[in-house]
């Protein structure tokens, strides 16, 4: 018994039982209270906690408390405001204060053991002289010498902040700038009593005052909102481009490219495997950009006016590529069409792909483009998985019928996901389900947009055998009117036996259509294909004694896209 109760007393063993205490994010409050106790029990137990309670901080909230204990900073009480609005407490320095130097070495010894800073609860405000002490305290290094991964908020573009942060060994770093981390258009509201203000140049004094310092920078998330303008300094790409091992980028809409020459410097990052990215772009991109030799999945969402040109997705070029996900705010006439052929010639190993066109097109065509036309490049990326194609409702993409349907499930046999919410020339009638029963079974999602059952037959229904099919969600969006429901309703039974439908009140809808006035009538006639189902399902139940080989009515969240 005595061994026992002094192996705890080993630092190794106790350091690994504490580290399964520290705070990863989320509400950690049980954590770091059992921690803190953990401290006070006895010495040999203090300094293993101590170090598992600063190894991860939700903010940096914990070292200013800290600083105040010192009696070096004051902290202001929160005001009442309206709770949207809600102010943050605010640490400013004390007048004429100097922290002890005993004090002061207990602060880095404290936070020489954090490895992460996350996104703590509440956001508070720090006033720039407390940044400006502490670099001079600290002779300008960081005051989390180990820190790996941090998580930063703010209200404004603090650059004086982030840089006292900043330490060749961050890996990870998250920025987001706004007030809470709530959309601008939610503080922009009448009413706000401190509207957002930031400088022009704001995004790139920050990103050019932190990136040199980040040498061995992995990841890089930057978050802002539309009062602040994007970085517009060919400084701030050219900063971004010197960080090496950079394997993770992404900027949000807010922070839109215009110049096509700042892909120069992205381009040439050795590493780079992921890319979110927003262009608005005032000319046409450059041709000379010989593409991502690393890049492995490709978030791009495409602004503006100007049409790109194909040249724009040419210069991702990877052969490592596998994801592409495009986003058009507004779509010119072939901006589809280009996407599909582009990402089939310069990306072979495509597995997952989605297109996704957020408004109508600005231009009507001359003339429909025919279906080879269109998907005739993409259909030669044999290891599709997840295709996703996402149209505007009155946007006609091509020709197409159940015959080229057919064609494009056999040439995926691996597919897994298949959204086609986009309008076709021909008809899209049942054919199109057996086709996909047919040639994808691997297949576990599927949504369509103008399917009709109108051409159902019973002599379909006799050539159907039963299967064992492993689609379990099905959409529908305008679904042609249906003479038969139970007829239809029994051909959807032994295609997808295992198909798990919503009732009736919990329906699927495009949400392509849920924007649009006319949304409710969307999926009313499949709404008697649906109880029909339900109820022959029922009906079998019963007929197995009472057992359910499965859920016949999900949840509503498992059928959104």
């Amino acid at each position: 018994m005595h061994r026992a109760q002094s192996a705890i007393l080993i630092i190794d063993i106790l350091e690994e039982i504490l580290s399964h205490l520290r705070c990863l994010g989320g509400d950690d409050r049980e954590k770091r209270s059992a921690l803190l106790s953990a401290a006070q029990v006895c010495t040999t137990f203090r300094e293993p906690a101590i170090k598992s309670l600063w190894w991860a901080l939700p903010g940096i909230e914990p070292a200013l408390k800290l600083l105040v204990l010192f009696s070096l900073l004051y902290v202001e009480a929160p005001q009442r405001t309206p709770v949207q609005y809600r102010s943050r407490p605010s640490y400013s320095i004390i007048n004429g204060a100097e922290i002890a130097p005993e004090h002061w070495a207990r602060f880095l010894q404290y936070t020489v053991h954090t490895r992460v800073i996350h996104g703590g609860p509440a956001i508070h405000y720090t006033n720039p002289a407390v940044y400006v002490y502490l670099s001079y305290k600290n002779h300008g290094l960081p005051i989390f010498p180990h820190l790996e991964s941090l998580a930063w908020f703010s209200d404004k573009p603090d650059h004086l902040g982030l840089r006292l942060m900043a330490s060749s060994k961050l890996r990870r770093l998250h920025i987001t700038i706004g007030r809470s981390g709530v959309a601008i258009s939610e503080a922009m509201q009448p009413g706000n009593p401190n509207p957002p203000e930031a400088p022009p140049s704001a995004s790139d004094t920050l990103l050019q005052t932190a990136l040199p310092r980040l040498t061995g920078l992995r990841e890089l998330h930057y978050r802002t909102f539309s009062y602040m303008a994007p970085p517009r300094e060919m400084k701030t790409w050219t900063s971004l481009g010197q960080s090496r091992e950079l394997r993770v980028l992404r900027l949000d809409d807010c922070c839109n490219i215009t110049d096509p020459s700042y892909l120069r410097g992205l381009a040439s990052l050795p590493h780079l495997a992921e890319l979110q990215l927003a262009v608005a772009l005032d000319r046409p991109a450059p041709t000379d950009i010989r593409g991502f030799k690393a890049l492995q999945k490709l978030c791009l969402s495409v602004v503006g006016m100007i049409d790109p040109g194909p040249c724009l997705l040419s210069s991702f070029a990877s052969p490592h590529l596998h994801t592409l996900f495009l986003l058009y705010r507004r779509a010119f006439p072939s901006a589809v069409a280009d996407s599909l052929n582009i990402a089939g010639r310069q990306f072979p190993h495509l597995r997952s792909l989605s297109v996704k066109v957020h408004s109508g097109v600005i231009s009507a065509p001359a003339a429909l483009p025919t279906f080879s036309s269109v998907f005739g490049q993409i259909m030669e990326c044999l290891s599709m998985e997840r295709v996703r194609i996402d149209t505007h409702r009155d946007l006609i993409l091509c020709e197409g019928s159940d015959a080229e349907l057919e064609v494009l499930a056999a040439k995926w046999p691996s597919l897994r996901r298949l959204s086609l919410l986009t309008t076709f020339a021909g008809p899209i009638t049942h054919r199109t389900l057996c086709s996909v029963e047919r040639h994808c079974p691997e297949l576990r999602t599927l949504h369509l947009r103008d399917l009709s059952f109108c051409s159902l037959t019973d002599g379909d229904l006799e050539t159907t055998q039963p299967g064992r099919h492993p689609l379990k969600t099905i959409g529908i969006c305008r679904a042609s009117y249906v003479e038969s429901p139970k007829c239809s309703a029994l051909l959807l039974h032994r295609l997808f036996p295992r198909l798990q439908m919503p009732d009736r009140y919990s329906l699927w809808t495009c949400p392509s259509c849920t924007r649009c006035p006319d949304h409710g009538t969307c999926a009313q006639a499949i709404i008697e294909i649906l109880d029909s189902y339900q109820s022959s399902r029922s009906s079998i139940g019963r007929r197995n004694n009472g057992s359910r080989a499965i859920d016949v009515a999900p949840s509503a969240q498992s059928l959104a896209i």
